[in-house]
């Protein structure tokens, strides 16, 4: 028993690290077995410990046994059903809840078992379990009014009712009082997050991470952070670390299928996502998103396989609508720009109207892949510098088309909606901001450069468009 609490610390860091021919979190579980068969009488201590590290192994039909037992050995009690909840917490979700609520419920003593309930609870997203979170932080602080934890319980409620300035000032507030409490700084990630600020919140996971042992969803935060600030590589690397690393295996799976689908890498992320499914619990909390997750997966492989047969003249020819769609789901991720532009551009031949659509901005978008592929970016640009000199002016003649769309609804005093949605993306989207850096669109002569400066004074002086909100993450 000894050896297991010794090992326990690094079995929650790192529970697939390996230890002497198996991982810590096996070795934590196979030395509490031992425990409990060597103990000449049922030890309730031996027992919680032992449905505890079932769980952080990942071993569901253990932890199914080890609960049937803690049922059997011992007589009914708070303590009891809290010690069956967490055991069952990956096996069974609904369960373990419903032996959680009960526990929280009827007396439980334990001050840590309180907070453990109140913060699993706290998450859930649902409004019984929350107020269930905020009345078990209430009576903590009559209990403690020093207590810090109690208000990161009750920052937590005010996070999962979007309330994200109280949140924030909840977390401040402890991190105050409290400067080495990780748990403030697990909140303040969460908010920052959700707030869009991914400069702040990168900073504080890898703070959480290089001094403590990080809240579920940490190690993944800071990939989608790294990921939004366009530092792809370091994000592809720091999601197999989430992977490795986060409590919440299933929830770093499935962002980073997501992340997977942005780079092109379609079956990838289909491998991911069906990951996650394996690795969510029965009942999960996240599960309804990884089978939203799947299915976009699974349409974007369809669409890489339909694009194949395109390329390859095999079966129907590709109507102008699917040439679209082909072009900015499948080429404009994989980055194959000038096929995404020799594509668009057909279809806006065959049917005009397909150029004036809005959400995505078709034209936009066509504009986009003419420059980066005159840019020589991408995996398919042209070698012939005529070739790249001539897809430069055609995106900069549809920009300019654009541009002066906006410029005659301004004159007219259209709805400011309307300019907003002709040049959100050009003015939301960082990959279109990132044209305007100096060199990014090639060598360019004296005469392209003075036409782009024209075009972007234009663009300048229109009115601004307001921010396009957040996607925020799953919770």
């Amino acid at each position: 028993f000894v050896f297991a609490m010794l090992l326990k610390p690094e079995a929650s860091a790192r529970p697939d690290a390996p230890f002497g021919g198996t991982t810590t979190a096996d070795a934590v579980l196979d030395h509490l077995r031992k425990a409990v068969l060597a103990a000449t009488r049922p030890r309730a201590y031996l027992h919680y410990e032992l449905g505890y590290a079932a769980w952080r192994a990942r071993k569901n039909a253990a932890a199914q046994e080890i609960a049937a037992a803690i049922k059997t050995l011992y007589p009914d009690s708070p303590e009891r059903r809290y010690a069956v909840g967490r055991t069952l917490l990956a096996a069974d979700t609904a369960a373990a809840e419903a032996s959680l609520r009960q526990a929280a419920q009827g007396g439980l003593r334990s001050t840590g078992a309180r907070h453990y309930i109140a913060m699993q609870f706290v998450r859930s997203g649902r409004a019984d379990d929350i107020a269930l979170a905020e009345r078990l932080a209430h009576e903590l602080l009559r209990e403690n009014p020093d207590s810090d934890f109690p208000r990161v319980i009750l920052g937590n409620a005010h996070f999962a009712r979007d309330k994200d300035d109280l949140a924030l000032a909840e977390a401040r507030l402890v991190m105050k009082v409290a400067p080495d409490h990780p748990e403030p700084l697990n909140l303040l990630w969460r908010v920052l997050l959700r707030k869009g600020e991914h400069e702040e919140c990168l900073k504080t996971c890898e703070a959480l991470i290089a001094r403590y042992k990080p809240g579920e969803g940490c190690y993944t935060a800071r990939a989608v952070c790294l990921m939004h600030l366009g530092r792809r590589e370091e994000a592809m690397q720091a999601f197999e670390v989430a992977v490795e690393r986060d409590e919440y295996r299933s929830f770093a799976l499935c962002n980073y299928a997501r992340a997977l689908l942005f780079e092109g890498r379609f079956a990838e992320s289909l491998e991911r996502v069906l990951a996650a499914r394996a690795a969510e619990p029965v009942g999960g909390r996240n599960s309804a998103e990884i089978e939203q997750q799947i299915a976009l997966a699974r349409g974007f492989a369809t669409d890489e396989e339909r694009l194949k047969a395109v390329r390859a003249g095999t079966g129907r020819p590709a109507t102008p609508e699917e040439r679209v769609r082909l072009a900015w789901r499948v080429c404009l991720p994989q980055k194959r720009f000038a096929e995404a532009y020799a594509m668009l551009k057909a279809a806006f031949d065959a049917v005009p109207e397909l150029a004036e659509n809005l959400s995505p901005c078709h034209a936009l978008l066509a504009a986009f892949s003419a420059l980066e592929a005159g840019a020589g970016r991408g995996v398919d640009p042209p070698a012939d510098p005529a070739a790249r000199a001539a897809l430069r002016r055609a995106g900069r003649e549809l920009f300019a088309a654009i541009l002066a769309e906006a410029e005659e609804l301004v004159a007219i005093d259209g709805d400011p909606r309307d300019v907003a949605a002709l040049l959100a993306p050009w003015r939301n989207d960082p990959k279109f901001q990132e044209l305007r850096t100096s060199g990014r669109m090639g060598e360019l002569s004296a005469a392209e450069e003075a036409e782009w400066s024209e075009l972007w004074r234009r663009a300048d002086a229109l009115p601004a468009a307001p921010a396009r909100p957040e996607t925020p993450v799953s919770r």
